[in-house]
């Protein structure tokens, strides 16, 4: 006996497995929450499964924004450490915290 299709209109089981692509970039996590607002309109996912994973590519985005924050600020601080024997005198006293 063959097994009884699925009725394409059903979302699946809250279990069912969920295919998810590299989410190392910006723009890999907007994709995959376009796809998953596709799934959850074609009725592929349920609605409690759409709003689990947007709630949790939510929290990725913003990991991911602190990550690329964090390393311009590294590379403006490298710089202007490499600045201040451009600084004025007065502005030099403020940057190393002594006044003179």
């Amino acid at each position: 006996m063959s097994a009884e299709p699925e009725n394409p209109g059903t979302p699946p089981s809250p279990r069912s497995p969920v295919k998810i692509g590299r989410l190392t970039s910006l723009r890999s996590v907007r994709c995959e929450l376009a796809r998953l607002y596709t799934d959850l309109r074609n009725g592929k996912v349920s609605s409690r499964i759409a709003g689990t994973g947007a709630y949790i590519l939510t929290a990725i985005t913003k990991s991911l924004e602190v990550e690329i924050l964090e390393a311009r600020v590294a590379v403006l601080e490298e710089r202007a450490e490499g600045m201040e024997h451009v600084l004025l005198p007065k502005e030099r006293r403020q940057v190393s915290g002594t006044q003179h």
